[in-house]
């Protein structure tokens, strides 16, 4: 074989080659498009398939909104943070209890962490911890911060960051304006409660014990917030009592074959028997639950849930 020979097969060899490379190349493009077809016609006949929840979800709840001011709290994995207009709190285990003064300018709430609760103002906590924060109340003027506070052994009262001494129990006194567990006289500069006892209750006012009574009810002050009047239970007679003072007693004739009926004492639970009221919740779904109480001034929202932006949670 002369090499001319030689030269033509090598060359039909590798036109061989590149043809069956070519035919290859082509049928391995047309397979390629009819998987793409069919992958493109099932997903135009399937539905698509849910968005997996990530762990970190945010769950938000409306505290309050108006024009000029946002605060809600945002659920992150298992803490809550409360957001006011962008501002972001410490992480808690709970938050509970939100109360706005009646300027809207100041808020406060019950935040707990590690077992311990603290008073937060403006999203600040406060250094003291408790067992449990509750019945938080602002004074009309919104400068003064009071609330009812379980040390575990018993309850104090707080003003201004002031402890009383402790109470066996704490109870609600009813007023003109409504049943209060803390009264504020009309110009915010006094506080009255009503402190119960195995004997009895009775009324505190700016610090000063009245007289122990079988019972206290209709606690007011005068507008001038000069004067302070409620009435009592002593036996068979009723007492109306004006700064402490008794200025008339009644008494109260019983069938003495009726029997008597109880006078309901309306009080905060004794710290032996508390139960931590957890007013979060934990549902990623919308809800008409309310979290808190305001006031009028307030526009209430509905509880929300979904990306971190305020803009989700306004009305």
């Amino acid at each position: 074989m002369n090499i001319h020979t030689k030269i033509k097969k090598s060359t039909a060899i590798v036109v061989i080659v590149i043809i069956l490379i070519g035919f290859f190349w082509i049928f391995k493009s047309r397979l390629s498009g009819i998987n793409k077809v069919d992958i493109s016609q099932q997903q135009a006949t399937q539905p698509p398939k849910p968005i997996e929840e990530s762990s970190n979800k945010e769950t938000k709840l409306i505290f309050a909104g108006n024009s000029e001011r946002t605060v809600y709290k945002v659920k992150r994995d298992d803490k809550w943070i409360v957001m006011d207009n962008g501002q972001e709190s410490p992480a808690y285990d709970q938050v509970a209890a939100p109360t706005f003064s009646q300027n809207n300018q100041s808020f406060a709430y019950a935040a707990t962490a590690n077992n311990q609760t603290y008073l937060v103002v403006n999203n600040v906590p406060q250094v003291t911890p408790y067992k449990e924060i509750t019945n938080i109340a602002f004074s009309p003027n919104g400068i003064r911060l009071a609330y009812v506070a379980n040390t575990g052994e018993n309850f104090v009262i707080v003003v201004d960051n002031k402890v009383s001494k402790g109470y066996q129990q704490i109870g609600v006194l009813q007023t003109n304006t409504g049943d209060a567990t803390l009264v504020f006289s009309p110009d915010s500069q006094k506080v009255a409660y009503k402190v119960i006892t195995d004997n009895g209750a009775y009324v505190v006012v700016n610090q000063q014990a009245g007289r122990l009574y079988d019972n206290i009810a209709n606690f007011n002050f005068s507008d001038n917030s000069t004067q302070f009047t409620y009435q009592a239970e002593e036996g068979n007679k009723q007492v109306t009592i004006v700064n402490n003072s008794v200025v008339s007693v009644n008494t109260v004739t019983q069938n003495p074959n009726s029997t008597p009926t109880p006078t309901p004492t309306n009080t905060v639970t004794s710290p032996t028997n508390t139960n931590t009221t957890n007013s979060t919740s934990t549902s990623s779904h919308y809800s008409s639950q309310q979290v808190f109480s305001g006031n009028s001034n307030l526009q209430y929202l509905t509880n929300c849930s979904g990306s971190s932006g305020v803009a989700d949670c306004r009305p």
